[in-house]
């Protein structure tokens, strides 16, 4: 039960838990990481503190039951790292903790009207940035390339589909977790909350982006891009940044978050980081102590993975 924890160090925990004739049992996962937009649980927010912290308890009690009926370990994913009901509950109850890579979330200014204004903002910091979205706009005018978000029905998911496997395989190397008819399921279940994005140029479809909102929130989890013919108008910046945060701004949004990875390119457009945790619950010592010892190595590992953007949130290019 190790969700979360990359290839090799898994790979490495499983040769010792071989040595010590452990079993590797499957997870019980709760919580939205690597979105990091909300909690992995949900308390009404009205709620006085000492009744939210026994609400949660008896939420993480029945979770904890259910996965023991099932011989499973218990993972709480995108915990924040700050003080709260879940977090305080969690070491009570002896989970282990290791690092999430962090979410970077663009925090979009009330004062911001327009995408010019962020633009005006983000020149103070990142001058070279500022002038690299205006080259990427002009790429994007001059191939024809044009964003459009689609209304369901989506009359193109499959193309869309292949696109977005197309990159996961690209970037991740094994295929994308979800079936074909993932966006007509997405659109019909989240209504107005989902947000696809189409890219095309001239009759092809180039790229496709996924987002989801809420009243003051828009968390992008997937993209798809089609390298060789997005590259003349600058799809993937055009598509993955430029146009979201200009909606996102239009629409009176405040924060913008926009994955994991690409950190200096993140932080060169003005996110900052934000940091959260994933919790492990094991039912024996043993476990827990070869547990320990890989998740060590893994914080590590995460720490040098994302240095990059608490150093370009200091860093004027």
């Amino acid at each position: 039960g190790v969700a979360g924890i990359d290839a090799l160090l898994f790979g490495r925990l499983v040769g010792a838990a071989r040595l010590l004739r452990l079993s590797v049992s499957p997870s019980l996962v709760c919580g939205v990481a690597p979105i990091a937009a909300r909690a992995p649980l949900l308390v009404r927010g009205d709620l006085p503190a000492g009744e939210r912290r026994q609400v949660t308890t008896d939420l993480v009690h029945a979770i904890e039951t259910e996965a023991r009926t099932h011989g499973r370990t218990v993972c709480v994913r995108g915990v924040r790292r700050e003080p709260s009901a879940i977090a305080g509950v969690l070491a009570e109850r002896g989970y282990l903790r290791s690092a999430e890579l962090p979410a970077a979330c663009l925090e979009l200014n009330p004062d911001w009207h327009s995408f010019d204004d962020y633009r005006r903002e983000l020149k103070k910091t990142h001058e070279n940035t500022e002038k690299g979205i205006r080259r990427e706009m002009n790429r994007g005018r001059r191939a024809g390339l044009v964003i459009e978000r689609l209304a369901p029905p989506l009359t193109c998911s499959g193309r869309l589909h292949a696109l977005l496997t197309s990159h996961y395989l690209r970037l991740n190397g094994r295929p994308f977790p979800y079936g074909p008819g993932f966006l007509d399921q997405l659109t019909s279940r989240l209504g107005d909350r989902a947000l696809i994005y189409a890219a095309r140029i001239g009759e092809e479809l180039v790229g496709v982006l996924v987002a989801v909102q809420d009243d003051e929130d828009v968390a992008i989890p997937m993209i798809g891009i089609d390298d060789d013919a997005g590259r003349k108008g600058a799809a993937y910046f055009n598509l993955g940044y430029n146009r979201p945060i200009a909606d996102a701004i239009a629409s009176g949004r405040r924060r913008l978050y926009l994955g994991t990875l690409v950190y200096d390119l993140k932080g060169r457009r003005g996110a900052v980081r934000v940091d959260s945790d994933f919790h492990l619950r094991v039912w024996s010592s043993t476990h827990a102590i070869a547990l320990r010892a890989v998740l060590g190595l893994r914080d590590e590992r995460v720490a040098r993975m994302s240095a990059a953007l608490s150093r370009s949130e200091m860093a004027h290019t």
